[in-house]
């Protein structure tokens, strides 16, 4: 399954997978959760370019989702936070820097209200209004203070909603 997930992102690239899952986020709710559940980007070898839709497995009550370069995670509606795919900059959130080709939790987030992600990193809106970021951090993006890429989600200095 792995092998699929990272074929699909290296034969239709971000932009494609994009395409596709995005206008989920403009369906009604309900409608969109069960898309996200249902949402697996498979590559036809018969079709270069053509893309299916299979089950995602262990996504529930989803009410949004993001997705970056190889990986993607969706919002749940308790407040946590579910990622997937590529991980070697610590994008998933999970503690680790291990690949994961089916959704783990973000580590210690919880009453999230809003989700966002790039190429390699994570942002999180909780409900307090405190931003957390996790990922990819050469730039100081994470805005931690550091240029340390992060397993795990660690608080925007000096940043509230």
């Amino acid at each position: 399954m792995g092998e699929v997930y990272r074929a699909v992102h290296r034969e239709l690239g971000r932009p494609a997978a994009l395409e596709l899952l995005l206008p989920a986020l403009a369906m009604q709710e309900e409608f969109a959760a069960r898309f996200v559940r249902e949402a697996r980007v498979m590559q036809s070898l018969d079709h270069p370019g053509i893309a299916y839709l299979v089950t995602v497995s262990g996504l529930t009550d989803v009410i949004t989702i993001a997705a970056g370069d190889r990986f993607s995670l969706a919002l749940c509606r308790n407040g946590r936070v579910t990622t997937w795919g590529a991980n070697e900059r610590g994008q998933l959130g999970n503690g680790t820097f291990d690949d994961q080709p089916l959704p783990v939790d973000v580590l210690d987030l919880t009453e999230v209200t809003a989700v966002s992600t790039s190429t390699q990193h994570s942002l999180a809106l909780l409900a307090d209004g405190t931003v957390m970021a996790w990922g990819w951090n050469a730039e100081g993006q994470l805005g931690d203070g550091t240029a340390d890429d992060q397993a795990a989600p660690v608080e925007v200095s000096s940043v509230t909603a």
